[in-house]
């Protein structure tokens, strides 16, 4: 069961609680009553949670624009989350032309071009969310108009359709007596003390068929030897009940000994072997005058032998004696290779990337290393990390051989290494670098440029810009982070 999603992450939880509740082999009438109930349990927690959600107000509501604070009284705050993110995004918005009064042409942060109108958007946000995007929000701004219109907003994440839909249980009212005076606070009672009903025979056939179907589902787990004696127990039940003979069932619990195990153990050992079990409630106990500590001593336990000879062929004591029955495992197995819902577990891989960081995690000598790096050779790196400053004779000055690791500005900051260069030499390297950022991006698996609207992908740790088809991708990974195959190699 899905639920029409395509994707089990949002339903873990749903599908265990369904499982928990529903039974596993039942009637479809039985499985719609309990699942009614998951959902009935289900619709609380979601009214709980809004309720919740509607007592707090946020700390930042007052220095928040006019616009925004009607959102908040008019709107859920889920949706208004959705609208405070939009807002923020609209200042980044930037509009390509202007192609009539109320009408513009906005480009998209997919490099794609959208026609804005105060009221509409060529966007799917609009469609698939039921909020105004950014775009939108830009073009009011630009236009003068207020960011707040009822008629941009749904129904459903207004507060008053939310409120209609929320029907709490209808509770009753007690006045509070303080000082023998009756005060205006009430106490909320949700439900009376339980009274003595009487059932009809119709109801009660009715409250009987949800026992026994749900009887019927347990019966039916496990193997056949089990199943058989379980419908030889409801047979006998239902024999028993039609003749009107009474029927008794018997606790083979390990909490209590039954009689006949006492019996006997009174038969098995008699007085004189005291010492062999002697302080139980159920066995006879000897008299402190009758055997002294000698004679214990010299008496001792009797071995297995003795006792065997003792018994004899009187086996037929154990007869009567009830062992309670094998308890069946329930649950899933340590180590199932199903997850809650049924579908196959992904094994998580085994090997080992504790060596393998993004570049942005490495500790500030690894960064300083490797910068260095791009400019002068692995051993000048090194003597100028021990204190030793890079002359010019010492520098790369061709931005061809310059890795593409030290043009990035979004992760790297070239200046932390300026410390380690004489001043001549940190100009060489500075044109050198600027030299570099107007040549192309270069993918290292096919050696050619990687062009703006062309799918790639970026290594966290080189820095490496590589196309989807050269590292055998079709979209980008759902991992956190990504390494090229030489950095894999390398530091792995």
């Amino acid at each position: 069961m899905n639920l029409g999603e395509t994707t089990n992450n949002r339903l873990e939880s749903i599908n265990s609680k369904i499982k928990s509740v529903c039974s596993k082999y039942g009637s479809l009438l039985q499985f719609f009553t309990e699942f009614f109930a998951v959902l009935g349990a289900l619709r609380n927690e979601r009214q709980h949670h809004r309720l919740m959600a509607c007592a707090r107000r946020p700390s930042c509501l007052l220095s928040m624009d006019d616009d925004l604070r009607d959102y908040w009284n008019f709107v859920t705050p889920y949706a208004f989350k959705h609208i405070q993110d939009q807002a923020k995004f609209s200042k980044m918005v930037k509009v390509k032309e202007m192609l009539s009064d109320d009408t513009f042409l906005i480009t998209k942060h997919d490099q794609t071009d959208v026609i804005v109108s105060p009221v509409s958007c060529e966007c799917n946000y609009p469609g698939r969310i039921g909020l105004r995007c950014r775009h939108i929000l830009k073009v009011r701004q630009l236009l003068s108009l207020s960011s707040f219109d009822e008629t941009l907003v749904l129904d459903r994440w207004k507060n008053i359709y939310a409120n209609n839909s929320f029907t709490p249980e209808p509770c009753h009212t007690i006045p509070v007596e303080s000082n023998n005076t009756i005060s205006d606070a009430c106490i909320n009672v949700q439900d009376e003390l339980p009274q003595k009903k009487f059932l009809s025979e119709p109801q009660k056939c009715k409250k009987a068929l949800k026992t026994a179907q749900s009887l019927a589902s347990v019966a039916s787990e496990g193997g056949m030897k089990t199943f058989n004696e379980r419908m030889m127990q409801m047979q006998a039940l239902l024999e028993s009940w039609q003749t009107g003979r009474p029927f008794h069932l018997i606790d083979t619990s390990m909490h209590s000994i039954p009689k006949t195990v006492s019996e006997t153990i009174d038969k098995l050992f008699s007085e004189n072997d005291a010492s062999a079990f002697v302080g139980k409630e159920n066995c006879k106990t000897i008299p402190e005058t009758s055997l002294q500590s000698g004679d214990i001593n010299k008496a001792g336990p009797k071995k297995g032998n003795d006792v065997k000879k003792q018994v004899g062929d009187d086996m037929s004591l154990f007869v009567d004696v009830k062992m309670p029955p094998k308890m069946l495992k329930r649950g899933r197995p340590k180590g199932a290779g199903l997850t809650v819902i049924g579908l196959p577990k992904v094994k998580k891989s085994k090997t080992s990337s504790c060596n393998l960081v993004p570049f942005t995690k490495l500790t500030p000598e690894e960064k300083d290393r490797l910068l260095l790096e791009c400019f002068v050779s692995p051993v000048t790196a090194k003597q100028a990390l021990s204190g030793t400053q890079i002359q010019n004779c010492k520098i790369e000055a061709n931005p061809r051989k310059i890795p593409d690791l030290a043009r990035d500005e979004s992760v790297v900051d070239v200046n932390r290494i300026e410390k380690y260069f004489v001043h001549e030499g940190w100009l060489i390297v500075l044109g050198a670098l600027a030299t570099k950022r107007r040549f192309p991006w270069i993918c290292p698996g096919c050696t050619k440029g990687i062009k703006t609207r062309q799918d790639c992908i970026a290594c966290e740790r080189c820095l490496n810009w590589y196309h989807f088809p050269c590292v055998a991708l079709q979209k980008k990974p759902k991992t956190r982070n990504w390494f090229c195959r030489n950095c894999k190699n390398k530091y792995q």
